[in-house]
């Protein structure tokens, strides 16, 4: 690994330190508390219509998951698509550019069943 490409995973490792507990009760929230999470929604996407709220809601809240994972297949969609353009990307995979790590780590220590994942 490259020093850069080190440096960025240290400073990544520290700001996931720093907001993965965040993270995990942002989604406990989305998850268990709709009417809070509606009225955030209303004010950030500036949407006074109930409807288009709650169906905005309903679409988004249950694809957050606890532990906060990327999901791979998306990454290699990305992949597949600049491939297209960069043959740089045409024979790397996902994993090289996600690392759960830190995840696995809370996880195994029992971090997110604290919020409910």
């Amino acid at each position: 690994m490259k020093k850069r490409e080190l440096g960025y995973l240290a400073l990544f490792s520290f700001v996931a330190l720093l907001g993965g507990p965040l993270y995990a009760a942002e989604k406990l929230i989305i998850k268990t508390d709709r009417e809070r999470m509606m009225k955030v929604f209303a004010h950030r996407m500036r949407v006074e219509d109930p409807e288009t709220v709650r169906s905005t809601y309903e679409y988004f809240a249950p694809r957050f998951s606890l532990p906060p994972r990327v999901n791979l297949s998306g990454v290699r969609d990305t992949l597949n698509f600049y491939a297209e353009q960069n043959a740089d990307f045409k024979n790397r995979k996902p994993e090289e550019f996600v690392d759960h790590s830190l995840l696995d780590e809370l996880e195994k220590e029992g971090f997110f069943k604290k919020f409910g994942g």
